[in-house]
């Protein structure tokens, strides 16, 4: 360790340079640091000891002197010998348990020239590929789940001392401290190009800074190419495509429930109105037919009977009239266009209206519940125009589109005024208000076009997947 002047710092050593069992230490006159321990005998030179010192954390390059150099043994451990001394000559003087060496640091010689490296070989998954020195790619199966990268370095001095770091672009982010090892390992390489690059340094720390390289490809596997993902994502999307369609079936099929259960409310409350009221009303005026017959027919009071038995007829056909709304209105049979065309050209004929539909596109069956509120809507819309509007004709158009079906009904009457348009629905009549509603129910747009004294369109509009069966 070192003082600072306030603390001791541990002093840290590059490579696998260590700093222990240290028996003996001293600093020669030209600032190098020797250090007498279990590893032999030490050299630092100054200016690494500076650089420690100005960065705690940096570690020093170490010059070592083992058995790979002819000494024996380590510091002798007895307190009463000397370990480390310098003689008046410069030489220095070391102890070891073996006996005493002697050291002249200025007939040393370094070895000046970087070692030249080599690659030499690959191994994936137990298979070897050999590298030949002017090889610059290696091509590794599949997913390797293991891969081992040979390399060396010629030195005819000392081999053993010689320094290797390593690094594998696009997997190390710094270089990897190998020691004297020769080999780099990694695992489960993903697919792609990687470039492996190593040095090496002489065993005087000399590095060879180009050192070699060599470019390792993986290619892909099955699943793991881009074709595959795709195909992935493709099939998902269908399965989620799957899964809308069923939801949208099911929708569909409640919606249809809902028509049934709704459709025999309606005949269930026409049913008792037929029986209950209807028939109250009818006896009723059967009462007063009889009451009337009693009278003279000159009596006053008989007209009046009259004038009210006709308002009761009027009345009960009334109610006849909404019980067959109830019953027929909401049911279609067939196609759309002949269930159409035969009821509101009959409806048209008694009111001297000339009617006429027109189709465009190929025809397309329609789903059974929208087919039941598309006839309500436009049965509706007819009626509107034969009792409001005046006009001389009534055109019904159907469309069956590609991505939409549109049902038009168009007169040439008098229109809607502005306080209708702007409400949306006429005092006291729910024509217009049913027919929002029927539309919301089937997810359809309704439109209302008019100008006063120039006609009126309504328009309704639906989506293809909602419509078509």
């Amino acid at each position: 360790m070192w003082f600072d002047g306030k603390v001791f710092r541990p002093l840290k050593g590059a490579g696998e340079a260590r700093f222990s069992g240290v028996k003996g230490i001293l600093v020669a006159p030209d600032g190098r640091v020797w250090i007498n321990s279990s590893q032999g005998l030490q050299a630092i030179d100054a200016s690494e000891m500076a650089r420690a010192m100005q960065q705690p954390d940096y570690a020093v390059r170490v010059l070592q002197f083992n058995f790979n150099d002819g000494i024996r043994g380590i510091a002798a451990s007895e307190s009463s010998t000397p370990r480390l001394t310098r003689l008046s000559t410069g030489e220095l003087l070391f102890a070891t348990i073996s006996g005493v060496y002697r050291l002249d640091p200025e007939r040393y010689r370094t070895n000046p020239s970087p070692p030249p490296v080599y690659i030499t070989g690959v191994w994936s998954d137990k298979t070897a590929q050999p590298l030949s020195p002017s090889q610059l790619e290696a091509q590794l199966p599949s997913s390797p789940e293991s891969v081992r990268i040979d390399y060396t370095a010629l030195s005819l001095t000392l081999p053993q001392r010689v320094q290797f770091r390593y690094m594998l672009e696009g997997v190390d982010t710094q270089w990897q401290e190998a020691g004297n090892r020769r080999s780099a390992y990694y695992t489960t390489l993903a697919p792609g190009s990687y470039r492996f690059r190593v040095m090496a340094a002489n065993e005087d720390g000399v590095w060879n800074t180009n050192g070699a390289s060599v470019m390792l490809v993986v290619p892909p596997t099955l699943v793991q190419t881009v074709w595959f993902k795709l195909l992935c994502a493709l099939m998902a999307a269908l399965l989620a495509w799957c899964v809308h369609r069923l939801r949208l079936r099911e929708a569909l099929r409640r919606m249809q429930r809902s028509f049934d259960v709704r459709m025999a409310e309606r005949e269930r409350i026409a049913r008792t109105l037929h029986d209950t009221y209807l028939q109250s009303v009818q006896a009723l005026i059967l009462r007063f037919h009889s009451i009337k017959a009693k009278l003279p027919k000159s009596d006053e009071i008989q007209q009046q009977i009259d004038a009210a038995l006709d308002a009761a007829e009027a009345v009960a056909e009334e109610g006849r009239d909404q019980l067959m709304e109830l019953r027929v209105n909401h049911v279609c049979q067939g196609d759309l266009a002949p269930a159409l065309a035969a009821a509101c050209s009959a409806a048209c004929s008694q009111q001297g209206v000339a009617f006429s539909l027109h189709e465009q596109g190929a025809r397309r069956p329609l789903k059974a519940g929208i087919k039941d509120e598309l006839f309500a809507i436009a049965r509706e819309a007819v009626a509107n125009a034969l009792h409001h509007s005046g006009s001389p004709q009534v055109r019904l158009q159907l469309v069956y589109g590609a991505t939409s079906f549109s049902l038009e009904v168009r007169d040439q009457g008098k229109g809607f005024e502005d306080e209708v348009l702007q409400l949306g629905k006429r005092e006291r009549h729910w024509g217009l208000t049913g027919m929002r509603e029927r539309a919301a129910r089937i997810g359809a747009t309704l439109a209302i076009h008019s100008t006063p004294g120039t006609g009126c369109a309504i328009e309704l509009v639906l989506r293809a997947k909602l419509a078509y069966l």
